[in-house]
């Protein structure tokens, strides 16, 4: 899953690399490293077109979220399990290589400014633990990480028997029934391999309008809904109904194609299900 989310690495704001028998969550505001603003005077400059376009600006709001889109309070089930810490300092010395760029440390990386925070979790510990620019307990936003608790939330409902994965999307959302979804199973939506557009292939994907994930992003209030050529399902934020819309590019379950609007479709059922 580690290429899933390198897309967004050029944005760029964070990342988050996941692995079967560890998890590397990283979360980046920004190349540049900026000294923040008064608190009341960032507010004033902070809108919903340059959230998200990095520098201080976006380091600001992803400590803020509140105060930038809207968001709901999700009250956790059961008591709070601490995770066992046993840091290892090999970790942080692994060396990166990225393409044209020069060698340097995990640790190093993580401490040139462009990192909020860095945690490795191994075996149920946690063995690599950086906050270079926030504290521990900050409410910084988790973008992507997100996804990652829908899938989390599909696989216990599974398990209690509440969702079949071989069902099609419109077996639980009959709102879908006759648009491009139908027929394409949970399982390959869970995949990315749905097979419907909205593809993340770029930057272009979160700045143009025309873009199916700029217009779900729209619907989240993450991008301006007054932007030219907007569908008016996503000038209403009508979820189901801009989902209704969208166009089926390839066979489901062909091919692996990193596209958010999947977990958008995951998040609704779940709801559905649940109540």
């Amino acid at each position: 899953m580690i290429n899933e989310h390198m897309n967004r690495i050029a944005k760029p704001q964070h990342m988050l690399l996941l692995a079967a028998t560890h998890c590397v969550a990283l979360i980046m505001p920004s190349p540049v490293c900026a000294q923040p603003a008064v608190p009341s005077a960032m507010r004033a400059q902070v809108t919903v077109e340059n959230w998200d376009k990095g520098g201080a600006v976006s380091h600001w709001a992803y400590l803020h979220t509140s105060e930038v889109s809207p968001t709901a309070i999700i009250r956790r089930g059961r008591s709070i399990v601490d995770l066992p810490q046993q840091l290892r300092p090999e970790i942080g010395a692994l060396k990166l290589s990225p393409p044209g760029e020069p060698e340097q440390t995990l640790e190093q990386f993580v401490n040139n400014g462009a990192v909020d925070g860095c945690i490795v979790l191994h075996a149920g510990k946690i063995v690599f633990e950086k906050y270079p620019t926030i504290h521990p307990d900050d409410l910084h936003l988790a973008m992507s990480v997100g996804k990652a608790f829908v899938a989390t939330a599909v696989a216990l409902l599974e398990d209690e028997g509440k969702i079949n994965l071989e069902k099609p999307v419109e077996y639980y959302l009959p709102e879908l029934k006759g648009s491009g979804w139908q027929g394409v199973r949970l399982r390959d939506v869970a995949d990315m391999r749905s097979g419907m557009e909205g593809e993340e292939t770029g930057n272009d994907a979160y700045r143009n309008p025309a873009h199916k994930e700029f217009q779900y992003e729209a619907i989240l209030g993450w991008q301006p809904r007054t932007a030219p050529n907007l569908p008016d399902a996503v000038r209403r934020g009508d979820l189901l109904g801009f989902l209704a819309t969208l166009k089926r590019v390839r066979n489901p379950g062909e091919t692996w194609a990193y596209t958010g609007i999947n977990a958008a479709v995951l998040g609704e059922v779940i709801s559905r299900v649940t109540g």
